[in-house]
């Protein structure tokens, strides 16, 4: 019987640590070959464009479409495209991953352990609340292991001022288990409009922004100067 109860108690921890080391198979940040790099930034000039058009033409509020095929070739190819975009990252994550569906962004990444590198993963809903885009922790995984969400920093307080991360960017402040908070109202840096986030939603593979544009165009300080 003692026999019997240690096979069974090292057959769990091996399935347990199959489960924590695991890829799993939804995790597939995509490969950009050479010959398709300038398409990438091609397609994130058109999005930035058609963003610009919907508020420059004011009226009634438009839905701007997120696709996640979309987001995650600009996340691959991130440091050809904004160098300084990890200087925003404190997380540690490589290989960042977005996946869109069942209502919620799933956020994921490689992250060294002493038993080697393994994906960790966050679900994220976001919701909009009292003049702030909302996003909130609702599952963690690390390889295909649920976590409890105390685990791997999620409490931890995260506050960027307006316009600290990007120009015209919003406030930022909170944590993923309490909900990061995020001011619906923003001004877009092309053109320097501003505008507000109404509502959001998710289909599976788009995120969807319902936004109005508020006008008016700012001086930076660089034309200021």
């Amino acid at each position: 019987m003692v026999a019997i109860g240690a096979a069974l108690a090292l057959s769990g921890i091996g399935v347990t640590a199959y489960s924590l080391l695991r890829t799993p198979g939804w995790y597939r940040p995509p490969i950009i070959a050479d010959a398709e790099r300038q398409q990438v930034r091609d397609d994130l000039m058109l999005a930035q464009q058609q963003f610009t058009e919907g508020l420059r033409l004011g009226g009634e509020p438009f839905v701007y479409n997120i696709p996640q095929r979309d987001v995650n070739r600009w996340l691959t190819m991130r440091r050809g495209i904004y160098p300084a975009i990890d200087r925003l990252r404190s997380d540690g994550l490589e290989d960042p991953f977005l996946m869109i569906e069942d209502g919620c962004l799933t956020i994921s990444g490689r992250t060294g352990t002493p038993f080697g590198r393994v994906v960790i993963s966050v679900d994220v809903e976001p919701t909009v609340e009292d003049g702030a885009l909302v996003l909130r922790a609702k599952g963690a995984r690390c390889g295909s292991m649920p976590v409890p969400l105390g685990l791997g920093g999620l409490d931890s307080h995260f506050e960027q001022e307006a316009g600290e991360a990007w120009e015209g960017s919003p406030r930022m402040s909170g944590d993923l288990i309490n909900g990061v908070r995020i001011d619906t109202k923003a001004t877009w840096w092309n053109g320097r409009i501003d505008y507000r986030v109404l509502d959001v939603w998710i289909e599976p593979g788009v995120l969807h922004l319902e936004i109005e544009s508020l006008g008016g165009r700012h001086t930076s300080r660089r034309d200021q100067d």
